[in-house]
């Protein structure tokens, strides 16, 4: 799943000819992520020291996000896809998709080692050189302590003083290893956590300048949001007809709702053990080694547990034709962990 089609050839006789690689939860990419490159290299080229024959975006393992954040985010085909729509426009930057598609998370030295791998099997020359912003740079320290890494410094980060840091005794012996540059035209500070909580708002308006125009694009056709896996949805916030009843079984009754201008069926399951038993074949179809292309998310239990999902069609045309509502036509599904509050 790597990308190289793009590299400059043929390699340099009289420069050092690297790639240059930059790692990230890319939960979304958004275009400072590729300005960093595009700074690194317009940097590196004044140098007359190096040959860029490329750069490679390596999105993260889902691991590593579960660890930063609470949000329900993009599958990790998701962040891929919209990582290659990203740099499809770029002459020179490609995609590396190893790390994010192994069954567990090998880390980004790693990925690193094996990006390099690769691109030596036929280019024996070449190096991978990592590129970073300010705020990762005090995490790639044993990375700075033994080779080149590319710091692109474009912003102040919160609650830490970078001069000071970059400046003590403890870093300042391995400056021979750091190329800093200072991004002073970067007129916009762009956050993946912003984005998402504008795309939860449903505010594509506000992004038409933090993301390539394909990306957001595909986050409208995907119907791509970031949930808070504890938010609470009340029964108030869905709107519709409460007395339309879409199926009703022992354990659970489907209600036809709006929820933010979409057509759902609402499902409230009271937790009995046949309850149990569904969620434990939900989980299990939304395992990797078993993914059901129906089925997005699984995430939260508590006393009750609520289910959406979305047809495209009337949902009860969608009912009549399909008697059975799990069987065919469900975009996704999601479900929230929260008390279920009933309209009186």
């Amino acid at each position: 799943m790597i990308d190289t089609d793009k590299l400059l050839l043929p390699l340099s006789d009289a420069k050092k000819n690297i790639v240059l690689l930059l790692n990230g939860c890319f939960n979304p990419i958004h275009n400072n992520h590729i300005r960093l490159l595009e700074v690194a290299r317009e940097h590196l080229n004044t140098l007359d020291t190096y040959h860029i024959v490329g750069g490679y975006v390596s999105p993260t393992h889902d691991a590593a996000i579960q660890r930063k954040i609470s949000t329900i985010h993009a599958t990790w085909q998701n962040r891929l896809e919209m990582c290659r729509l990203a740099v499809r426009d770029s002459s020179w930057i490609m995609v590396d998709g190893w790390l994010v598609s192994q069954e567990r998370n090998i880390g980004a030295q790693q990925s690193k080692q094996h990006l390099k791998d690769f691109l030596c099997k036929s280019y024996p020359s070449i190096e991978v050189v990592s590129v970073c912003g300010g705020d990762a740079l005090p995490k790639l320290k044993v990375t700075f302590k033994k080779e080149l890494v590319i710091c692109v410094n474009n912003r102040p980060i919160e609650d830490f003083d970078f001069d000071e840091w970059f400046h003590s005794p403890a870093i300042e012996q391995f400056h021979h290893n750091i190329i800093l540059i200072h991004d002073n035209q970067c007129s916009k500070y762009i956050s993946s956590t912003n984005i998402r909580r504008r795309i939860s708002e449903n505010r594509f308006d506000l992004l038409i300048d933090d993301l390539h125009p394909s990306v957001l694009d595909y986050h409208r056709e995907q119907e791509i949001t970031y949930r808070s896996a504890d938010e609470t949805v009340l029964w108030s916030e869905l709107g519709g007809n409460d007395g339309v009843v879409l199926g009703q079984g022992r354990c659970a009754t489907v209600y036809q709702k709006e929820y933010k201008h979409r057509h759902v069926a609402v499902k409230v399951i009271r937790e009995r053990r046949q309850f149990v038993n569904e969620l434990k074949v939900l989980t299990l179809l939304a395992n990797e080694t078993s993914y059901h292309v129906n089925l997005i998310e699984i995430y939260g239990i508590g006393d009750q547990f609520c289910v959406m999902e979305k047809c495209d069609i009337d949902l009860l045309s969608y009912i009549e034709k399909n008697r059975m509502f799990h069987q065919t036509n469900v975009d996704w599904i999601c479900s929230f962990d929260f008390t279920w509050h009933s309209s009186s």
